[in-house]
């Protein structure tokens, strides 16, 4: 999608009212993302989110953020030390964002974002937001797990 018009689209979009959550206004953008690019959207996992969830206590804790801890459990890894079987996934993280539409942009400015959104076939999703004190790395933490579960 060229950029304007993913600017349009981003305009368009209906504002969450003030009072809904970060995770239902971010996952609502997801799916709005999603159904303009023809793709069914993603349900929320109550398992997936707390997968997530952990991961980003994990990073503000120890001071890290990517998709790998220090001790090298990548996304496979935690989604198998939960017993949760996928077919596919896949996982989106941004760090200091103030709002979910400022998430959202800069995930669609990501080629490896953009593309992990537009997964076709994934059908389930874990969001996570933390407002850590950590001063090694920015607050809040998003994390986003997109799979297809087995």
């Amino acid at each position: 999608m060229p950029k304007f018009l993913y600017l349009l689209v981003l305009i368009l979009l209906p504002i969450a009212p003030a009072t809904a959550e970060p995770v239902e206004t971010l996952m609502d953008l997801v799916n709005e993302y999603r159904e303009q690019a023809d793709l069914p959207p993603v349900r929320l996992d109550a398992q997936l989110s707390r997968i997530a969830e952990r991961h980003n206590s994990d990073m503000a804790e120890r001071g890290y953020f990517a998709h790998c801890s220090p001790d090298g459990d990548c996304l496979a890894e935690r989604l198998q030390e939960q017993g949760y079987q996928a077919r596919l996934w896949a996982e989106n993280l941004a760090a200091g964002q103030a709002t979910p539409q400022d998430v959202l942009q800069a995930w669609h400015e990501s080629p490896a974002h953009r593309k992990n959104l537009r997964l076709r076939e994934a059908t389930r999703a874990g969001l996570s937001i933390d407002h850590h004190r950590s001063e090694k790395i920015a607050s809040p933490l998003w994390t986003l797990i997109l799979t297809r579960p087995r």
